[in-house]
């Protein structure tokens, strides 16, 4: 018979040798001898081990809005609540600095710990499945002015707002308001920067309702007068380009084209078109931000005069007729002609204009 005594143990995680020793005992008539020495024994011990526990862990997941504050989700579930042993625990260490907007893991640092207190962590097979943290921006409602100008060349704004929903110690550091110089409308936009309480830029971890005004330039009106003119009929056209303008915007100029001339004897608008220009090199066209009136006046050729004298001659009758076609003129144009046409003829004795 053999007697056999164990002495090895595995409490952790891990291997040992499954030491012993043995007896051997003859038994006869009741009694047992000792016979061990009687063998050459070999003893080859056997492994004890220990294996992790598995255990899956999965944290929770958060959707929240922005506070300025940090914000964390410390819950979290076991796939198998049994697998942890009587006594033992779980301590999980969350991340607890999330504070600007933008989506996170939710991670944990994981301890299991007995009932004394003391790491059992490595006794198990920890996996995780780690949860979501998403902060959204907070909302807030920007509101702006409305402005209304006539154009006069100059940018205008309406630089005042306000604004609904922002947290406790933050504020506006920076205002960048939209300007409008020509004739239209557009929205009063304004770009806010928000900071907390330690002067750091936050604007990202807002989102706007944006409620603009409306900015508006009207047409200038303005009237451009064009002058008369008058001349004694020359062959020559005429024009007469000089313009008044009234309500011009100081520094604007324009230039005419277009204008109307005359030549022949008559009378005739003197119309005209033009540019108006934001100065005197002529850097950029504004005449759409005008309402123009325009008032022509008048080009006006009459007639010239001139003084046509037949000259005299004399012939010995002879039977025909005869004619003298031969003129002199006074204040004709240059190089204009004269051509008499149904001249008189003289046939007999006698005399005719």
């Amino acid at each position: 018979t053999i007697n056999a005594l164990f002495t090895g143990a595995q409490t952790e995680v891990g291997s040992s040798e499954n030491t012993s020793s043995f007896a051997i005992l003859h038994v006869q008539d009741g009694s047992a001898i000792d016979v061990t020495g009687q063998y050459d024994l070999t003893i080859t011990p056997g492994t004890l081990t220990v294996e992790q526990i598995p255990l899956h862990i999965t944290t929770d997941s958060l959707d929240a809005v922005y506070t300025g504050q940090p914000i964390s989700c410390q819950s979290y579930s076991l796939q198998d609540p049994t697998a942890l042993l009587p006594g033992h625990r779980i301590e999980a260490i969350f991340a607890t600095d999330l504070v600007q907007c933008g989506t996170y893991r939710n991670i944990a640092a994981i301890r299991i710990l007995d009932a004394q207190g003391l790491d059992m962590t490595h006794n198990y097979s920890i996996t995780c499945q780690w949860g979501t943290i998403r902060i959204k921006p907070a909302p807030v409602t920007v509101r702006t002015e409305s402005g209304t100008w006539v154009y006069d060349g100059q940018h205008h704004s309406v630089d005042t707002y306000t604004i609904e929903g922002l947290l406790p110690n933050h504020r506006v550091s920076k205002a960048m308001f939209f300007s409008i110089t020509d004739v239209g409308t557009a929205d009063n936009r304004v770009k806010l920067t928000i900071t907390n309480q330690n002067g750091e830029d936050v604007t990202s971890n807002y989102t706007f309702d944006n409620q603009f005004g409306t900015l508006e330039i009207t047409k200038r009106p303005v009237t451009f007068t064009s002058g008369n003119g008058r001349w004694i009929y020359d062959g020559m056209y005429h024009d007469n380009p000089q313009l008044t303008a009234n309500n011009l915007v100081p520094g604007h100029t324009y230039v005419v084209r277009n204008c109307a001339n005359i030549r022949d004897v008559g009378t005739k608008e003197n119309s005209f078109s033009l540019y108006i220009y934001n100065d005197s090199g002529h850097s950029k066209n504004v005449t759409a931000n005008y309402e123009i009136t325009t008032v022509f006046g008048t080009l006006e050729v009459t007639k010239r005069s001139i003084t046509v004298t037949t000259l005299n001659n004399a012939w010995i009758y002879d039977g025909t007729a005869h004619i003298w076609d031969v003129c002199s003129v006074q204040n004709l144009v240059p190089e204009h002609s004269i051509q008499l046409v149904n001249c008189a003829s003289i046939t007999d004795v006698g005399q005719i204009p």
